[in-house]
């Protein structure tokens, strides 16, 4: 079959006129016009754009939308900050306020694309004497508190100027807090405060994008994760990020002095022979910046008074601060506590902290199968646990004694300390120093140590014994005269939480003392007073995920391993279905370089006070001393009972069990950092730090690489 292809017509030719009929193309003056008569009102989208194109220019929309764009949608008076920022700028003048007002407002809920207005905002801050650079304000348009539901509304005074840290410098800013118009609660940046109740923190889909450092200082979330990781991979403190920040945003550079120009309390004139172009800004030939403009200014009367609102300089405090206040705010949103840990004021954040670290003493460290992977396991992470005590990490603690008893006797291999914290300047807790001072008992440390017939400033070891000897017994005295101490329930077994299981004993299985063997490992009973504890006992699997970690007194005792190593065992096996337990247990290593003196206890060879299969844990698991160490053990049973390649399997020989003393090479490193903190902070800045580490080596497995921390000599292996 064949088809006909009909013949193209020609195009006609037109020689200098249009065809008849066809329209005639409108000028763009004529365009413009008609789009001008038109009501903004009744066109879509696209012909409003064009309107306020053809009116305010392209150029000056984009700007418009990007000024009305940077400023949050709650945020109070946004539309006057808008205008004002925008009437700052010559581009505008031209134009009335009203004009401006009714752009913004149209360019607002327009899709346009929107630009950098750094120049702008830049030039409103300096002309208006009020920081533009960045505007904060919560994410919450309606109360949260239940059955309220009312809006929120922002307070002109309560529009305050602030400093935002970012890797790109220092920049300065507004930031707004939120009123609700129903119930009166008041609602910051990380936090908000029901009337007449605690400050609770945001959840998490309303939590700022900001860490809050002081109400005048903000971390943005890069620069807060920047410091907290060079912390935990670098071991930088706050002191020392702080000094880097300082360094890499000094006076001269462009981010430090467009906020100096942006914050000045004087006013700039700029000459052209004094002005230099930078990233299209112009930057004065600015004074010199006072000294103190670098060192830590306390109130704002100290950096006012420098001719400055704000400071770009960040301090050690403010770093510390954002540290604290970001890892405290991840740590109860992850627990999903944020209605339970709540906070009545500025310093009783320290006192969640203290409930945190009350969960955590009698806490595992989770490592979830899609953290593993096969070399993690090869390495033992699903059955090896290695424990040991790193002694370079010491936190402070009272100086007075805490007797430990059991049905009314004292045990004698476990430490007497108070475990609470000085009070600052003092060598004693808050209820002893109390209990001193009401009994007439000197409280500076050399008077009280004359007053119970010690030396004042106690040297050798036969001093130091003397010391604990008669602070022991001064206590023992001192509870006869004051009931009150009974009432000081801070010993050490209570504060490791293994108090209940020690109390299920009787006190003659605790009070046997093993005979010594040939075997005498270093304990780390040091020659020194009582003021600080011997180090951290931790364990750690095979695949060198950390488990738990909990702070040791006065030396690495046996007594004391002892019922924190079954406290461990005990909290990874409570969940385990009564008839996998048995199996499980059968399949479990336990490695430690003193495993000899830990098993000769009395309590380590009867049964457990613990529930079924679990009263058998401690003699169905396997015991091994680790691979380092076992060269040193000069008894035979050693050599025979515990040595790894007798008791381990074919398949198991390849575990790690070094990954204690690996992870002390890391965790060892925090010397510097956590031993200068209190209590408190020691810590929990410790504990976010093995959460972080954990998390980072999960990273690496996912993505099949090795996670890299700091090691030890590969001939130890």
């Amino acid at each position: 079959m064949q088809f006909h292809t009909p013949k193209k017509s020609k195009r006609p030719k037109y020689f200098g006129h249009s065809p008849a009929g066809s329209p005639k193309p409108k000028s763009f003056n004529s365009i413009r016009n008609e789009i001008e008569e038109t009501a903004i009102e009744s066109v879509n989208d696209s012909d409003k754009i064009l309107k306020l194109v053809s009116r305010y220019g392209l150029n000056r929309v984009v700007q418009m939308k990007s000024v009305i764009g940077s400023i949050p949608l709650n945020f109070p008076h946004r539309l006057e900050f808008a205008v004002d920022i925008c009437m700052s700028s010559t581009d505008f003048q031209c134009y009335t306020e009203l004009d401006i007002r009714q752009a913004l407002c149209l360019v607002d809920d327009l899709p346009i694309i929107q630009a950098s207005v750094d120049s702008l905002l830049l030039n409103a801050s300096m002309k208006l004497k009020k920081s533009f650079g960045f505007f904060l304000c919560p994410k919450v348009e309606e109360c949260l508190c239940e059955g309220c539901n009312g809006k929120l509304y922002g307070r002109r005074e309560e529009i305050t100027e602030c400093t935002l840290y970012s890797l790109n410098g220092p920049i300065a800013g507004l930031k707004a807090v939120l009123f609700c118009s129903k119930c009166g609660s008041r609602y910051g940046i990380d936090s908000f405060r029901p009337r007449r109740k605690d400050a609770q923190i945001y959840p998490d889909h309303l939590s700022s994008d900001v860490i809050q450092a002081s109400n005048k200082a903000y971390f943005s979330q890069d620069t807060y994760e920047f410091m907290c990781e060079s912390g935990n991979h670098g071991f930088v403190s706050a002191q020392a990020f702080s000094q880097i920040y300082q360094t890499v945003f000094h006076a001269d550079h462009t981010s430090t002095r467009k906020f100096i120009l942006a914050t000045s309390s004087e006013t700039n004139v700029l000459q052209e022979n004094q002005t230099q172009i930078v990233d299209g800004v112009q930057l004065t030939t600015f004074p010199a910046i006072p000294n103190e403009m670098h060192r830590e200014m306390e109130n704002d009367v100290e950096i006012s008074s420098s001719g400055y609102r704000l400071n770009p300089f960040m301090s050690r405090k403010i770093a510390s601060e954002a540290f604290f206040s970001g890892e405290l705010n991840k740590e109860v949103r992850s627990r999903n506590m944020e209605t339970v840990l709540t906070f009545k004021n500025d310093s009783s954040r320290e006192e969640v902290m203290k409930k945190i670290d009350d969960l955590r003493k009698t806490e595992l460290y989770l490592h979830p199968e899609e953290d593993c992977n096969q070399v993690c396991q090869k390495r033992g992470c699903k059955n090896l646990r290695v424990i040991d005590s790193c002694w370079k990490l010491c936190i402070p603690h009272c100086m007075l004694a805490v007797p430990t008893e059991v049905k009314g006797s004292s045990l004698l291999t476990f430490p007497n300390v108070c475990t609470e914290e000085p009070m600052a300047g003092s060598v004693f807790c808050q209820n002893h120093y109390e209990v001193l001072v009401r009994n007439s008992v000197p409280t500076e440390k050399r008077a009280f140590l004359r007053f119970i017939g010690c030396k004042e400033n106690p040297t050798s070891q036969e001093d130091i014994k003397r010391v604990d000897e008669r602070v022991l017994q001064f206590m023992l005295e001192l509870r006869d005269k004051d009931s009150a101490l009974n009432e000081i329930q801070t010993s050490a077994t209570i504060y490791q939480g293994t108090a209940e299981l020690i109390n299920k004993y009787e006190v003659e299985t605790l009070n046997t003392i093993s005979p010594k063997t040939a075997c005498n490992k270093d304990t780390g009973e040091k020659g020194r007073l009582r003021q600080r504890a011997r180090g951290h006992f931790a364990a750690v699997s095979g695949g060198g995920n950390i488990l738990c970690f909990n702070p040791i007194y006065k030396s690495e005792s046996p007594s004391q391993v002892f019922m924190l190593t079954v406290q461990m065992i005990y909290n990874e096996m409570k969940d385990v279905p009564e008839h996998e337990i048995e199996e499980k247990l059968r399949k479990y290593i336990l490695s430690y370089d003193n495993m000899c003196n830990l098993d000769k206890l009395k309590a380590a060879r009867e049964d457990l006070p613990l529930p079924g299969h679990l009263a058998k844990m401690w003699t169905h698991i396997r015991k091994i001393i680790d691979r380092l160490h076992i060269k040193n053990h000069k008894d035979r049973r050693c050599q025979n009972v515990y040595n790894p390649e007798k008791v381990l399997e074919e398949n198991e020989k390849n575990v790690n069990t070094m990954a204690a003393e690996q992870l002390f090479a890391w965790m060892s490193r925090f010397k510097k950092i956590v031993n200068s903190m209190t209590q408190t902070h020691h810590l929990f800045y410790l504990h976010r730090m093995c959460i972080r580490r954990n998390k980072y080596s999960a990273l690496c497995r996912k993505r099949g690489v090795e996670p890299v921390h700091p090691g030890i000599n590969s001939k130890l292996l």
